[in-house]
């Protein structure tokens, strides 16, 4: 019998076992890689799920026209963080990636009553917008706002909820297991 390259034969018994995997069987290396990639995949998906507010608005003054360079301060009723912002020229600012919480804001600009309203609630996934119109007058006269400020998202169309713990566990789901939440 003709002799293969590599100096195997084809003769039975010859002591020469060739490994080979059928096609489709997966050995527990494969397995392994292909859950870990699907791992990834589904924390990449979750990690794009937002867990901040905004507040965005624009100052303007009594006649609509937006105030430049104006200083608008927001505080955190809960941590009292304080952040600062300058309006620009078109009177517009924002704060970005704020925990849900309830907030103060506070504006301040030469030749008008100082402005302040809270509570303000930032929701997840949500951006309050404040259109806030300052008054003229001396810089020691303040105008104090005492309402809500509305929650009606008008730059998109997300829904956000801010669940509380107690109330995940309160959620009946079909097939839960009360014995193992104690």
């Amino acid at each position: 019998m003709p002799q293969r390259k590599g100096g195997t034969s084809n003769r039975v018994g010859s002591g020469v076992v060739q490994h080979s995997s059928a096609p489709g069987r997966r050995t527990p290396q494969t397995h392994i890689l292909l859950s870990l990639v699907l791992a990834s995949c589904s924390w990449l998906s979750a990690s794009a799920q937002a867990f901040y507010g905004s507040i965005v608005g624009r100052v303007s003054d009594t006649t609509g026209a937006g105030i430049r360079g104006a200083s608008v301060t927001l505080t955190s009723l809960g941590t009292t963080e304080k952040r600062t912002v300058a309006t620009d020229p078109t009177g517009s600012y924002r704060f970005v990636d704020l925990m849900p919480a309830s907030y103060r804001i506070e504006v301040e600009n030469a030749g008008f009553k100082h402005f302040k309203q809270e509570p303000i609630d930032v929701r997840v996934d949500t951006a309050t917008f404040l259109a806030i119109s300052l008054v003229l007058g001396d810089v020691h006269e303040s105008v104090t706002v005492q309402e809500q400020a509305q929650l009606l998202d008008t730059q998109g169309a997300s829904l956000g909820q801010v669940i509380e713990g107690r109330q995940v566990l309160d959620t009946p789901l079909n097939g839960r297991n009360s014995v193992c939440d104690l």
